[in-house]
C-alpha cells in the first residue's frame, strides 16, 4: 500500500497536450495516470479513491464522445476486487479532448483500496467510443444577434455575449458531441474575421466554445466544419499499471 500511495501521480496531461509524445502512442486504450488516495477526515473530508487515467486514441480520427465502458475486472496485484464499489462505474467522469480530436481521456475510479503491499493495478474489459464521419461544412451568412440572444445554425446554437471592453465581439457556440474540426467567422464580404477561441467548456457530453471576434461586428458569416455522422468502435481494455506504468 506504501508503495501504490507514492502513484499519486497527477495524469499526464501535459505529455498528452503534447503532440510529439501522444504520437508515439499507437491506437488503443493507455494509462497515463494512477492515483490511490486515503480517506482524509476532518472539515475538508475526502472519501478514499482509486483512480487510473485512460488515454483512448484512435489516430487520423475524431473521437467524437465515449458511449459506455465495461469492466469485467479492476484488481490490485493481490486480487482486491476493486470493481465491487457500489458507485463504480458512476465515477468515469467526462472524457477531455486533446490536440486534434484524435484521442480522448477519462478517469476509472473507485472507492476502495488496494490491498497492503500492493504494487500492481489491472483493469480488463472495454470503451465503446464514437468516431466521426460525413464531414460537412455549414456556412450561414449575415448572422444578426442582440446580446445575451440565440440563433441556430444547423445543430450549432450561437449566443452573442456581452461585448468586451476593448470593442471586440465575443459569441458562444453550443453542441453536442466532440464533432467540430473548424469554426470561422466572415464578414460581409465573406472574407475571415480575425477570431480566437479563448474558452472551451463540456459537461455530459455538451460543449461550448467562447470566440472573440476582431471589431465590434453588428452582423457576421461564420462557417462550420464538422462531423455529421459517427460510427462506434469498441476498444479492448487489458492494462496494468504500477510505478513507471
Amino acid at each position: 500500500m506504501n508503495c501504490l500511495l507514492q502513484l499519486a501521480i497527477c495524469a499526464l496531461v501535459a505529455v498528452i497536450g503534447n503532440r510529439a509524445a501522444g504520437d508515439q502512442l499507437p491506437a488503443g486504450a493507455h494509462v497515463v495516470g494512477v492515483q490511490v488516495r486515503k480517506a482524509i477526515p476532518g472539515k475538508e473530508a475526502a472519501d478514499p479513491e482509486t483512480s487510473i487515467e485512460l488515454l483512448v486514441r484512435q489516430p487520423g480520427k475524431r473521437v467524437v464522445g465515449v458511449s459506455g465502458i465495461t469492466i469485467t475486472s479492476f484488481t490490485d496485484d493481490k486480487n482486491t476486487d476493486l470493481a465491487k464499489d457500489q458507485v463504480f462505474g458512476k465515477k468515469m467522469g467526462d472524457p477531455t479532448r486533446y490536440n486534434d480530436g484524435s484521442q480522448m481521456t477519462f478517469p476509472l475510479r473507485s472507492g476502495i483500496l488496494p490491498a497492503k503491499g500492493a504494487t500492481k493495478l489491472r483493469a480488463k474489459g472495454s470503451v465503446t467510443v464514437r468516431v466521426g464521419t460525413d464531414l460537412t461544412c455549414l456556412e450561414r451568412k449575415d448572422v444578426a444577434i442582440k446580446d445575451d440572444s440565440t440563433v441556430k445554425v444547423g445543430p450549432f446554437e450561437l449566443r452573442r455575449l456581452k461585448d468586451a471592453d476593448n470593442g471586440q465581439t465575443e459569441v458562444l457556440i453550443a453542441y453536442a458531441g466532440n464533432i467540430v474540426k473548424k469554426i470561422e467567422f466572415l464578414d460581409k464580404d465573406g472574407s475571415v474575421v480575425s477570431s480566437r477561441c479563448y474558452c472551451t467548456t463540456s459537461f455530459g457530453g455538451s460543449y461550448s466554445d467562447q470566440y472573440e471576434l476582431a471589431g465590434k461586428l453588428d452582423r457576421f458569416g461564420v462557417r462550420i466544419s464538422y462531423f455529421a455522422k459517427s460510427e462506434t468502435v469498441v476498444v479492448p481494455l487489458d492494462l496494468e499499471a504500477g510505478l513507471g506504468f
